[in-house]
């Protein structure tokens, strides 16, 4: 019977231990758990940057083709405002030419007075002429007759030069440009020709020949055009896209480090669940051992400590295997949230391989190629 109690305290005193045990592994469990809240919230802290970074860059997004669209709007004004100039141009010009038709007109009109003034002057003439007729028995006519040489000289010089046309489009971005260095396209053509025609003609009319001479010179003159090209258009969204991917992919590391810190996490309580579940199973089998003991004590003395013992015992037991296959089923689900966040790690890995492999372009590559020279 000594034996029996020496071993019965002796079973109790383990009991002890284990629960002490179990109360630290509980507290180590609600500290893990805390540190998995932790991380839970800075996981959803971490989310809501990558939604605001997102927002962010459909913002500039919107922003760059509210900027293209009202860069085409100011193209289309400029264009009517062209179109307007050279219509007023063309008005300028029409009237310039319905002023010229005037003047020739008048011209005309002058010509015709000054013809009929010298026709009512000559018919003035042959009405106030007389004239006198004289016989004689001798009569003598002389006629004279005067052959009037006529020399013509004609030089008409025509000269058309078309120079330098030059058109200079200057578009400078600023804003973010300006910690990226001016963003500017010019693009300047030059194109000069000279077209030179000399006609000298000369005629000479005489009562015996006639001789004509004709000298025509053509000179034409065409310079190469230039066109120059400024290439730093391009660095406002290089430098953008730059730091947009630089804030992704920090944000993504950071989501990384999270998640490989909650995987340690959940891989430490899957060894504190294994230990306490160990524990949990010694402890049975201790209980089971007592519930031996006392069952053969009261096989021996029949009491009723002896049967409230074995009972609180049984409720022991039973209490000890439900919280078992808790932490069995706890243990499970562990396991696939470590596979889960495994999948999650690799596919933010490959995200991330293939935003650092992403090559903004620097500059719009545009090449002059001398083909003239």
């Amino acid at each position: 019977m000594m034996m029996i109690l020496l071993l019965q305290l002796l079973l109790q005193l383990l009991l002890l231990l284990l629960l002490l045990l179990l109360l630290l592994l509980l507290l180590l469990l609600l500290l893990l758990l805390l540190l998995l809240l932790l991380l839970l919230l800075q996981l959803l802290l971490l989310l809501l940057l990558l939604l605001l970074l997102l927002l962010l860059l459909l913002l500039l997004l919107l922003l760059l083709l509210l900027l293209l669209l009202l860069q085409l709007l100011l193209l289309l004004l400029l264009l009517l405002l062209l179109l307007l100039l050279l219509l007023l141009l063309l008005l300028l010009l029409l009237l310039l030419l319905l002023l010229l038709l005037l003047l020739l007109l008048l011209l005309l009109l002058l010509l015709l007075l000054l013809q009929l003034l010298l026709l009512l002057l000559l018919l003035l003439l042959l009405l106030t002429t007389t004239t006198t007729t004289t016989t004689t028995t001798a009569t003598t006519t002389t006629t004279t007759t005067t052959t009037t040489t006529t020399t013509t000289t004609t030089t008409t010089t025509t000269t058309t030069t078309t120079t330098t046309t030059t058109t200079t489009t200057t578009t400078t971005t600023t804003a973010a440009a300006a910690a990226a260095a001016a963003a500017t396209t010019t693009t300047t053509t030059t194109t000069t020709t000279t077209t030179t025609t000399t006609t000298s003609t000369t005629t000479t009319t005489s009562a015996a020949a006639t001789t004509t001479t004709t000298n025509t010179t053509t000179t034409t003159t065409t310079i190469r055009t230039t066109t120059t090209y400024s290439y730093y258009y391009y660095y406002y969204y290089y430098y953008t896209t730059t730091l947009l991917l630089l804030l992704l992919l920090l944000l993504l590391l950071l989501l990384l480090l999270t998640l490989l810190l909650l995987l340690l996490l959940l891989l430490l309580l899957l060894l504190l669940l294994l230990l306490l579940l160990l524990l949990l199973l010694l402890l049975l089998l201790l209980l089971l051992l007592l519930l031996l003991l006392e069952l053969m004590i009261m096989t021996t003395t029949s009491s009723t400590t002896t049967t409230t013992r074995i009972i609180i015992i049984i409720i022991i037991i039973i209490i000890i295997i439900i919280i078992i296959i808790m932490i069995i089923i706890i243990i499970i689900i562990i396991i696939i949230m470590i596979i889960m966040m495994i999948i999650i790690i690799t596919i933010i890995i490959i995200l991330m391989c293939n935003i650092a492999s992403l090559r903004p372009a620097n500059k719009l590559i545009l090449i002059n190629d001398n083909a003239y020279s």
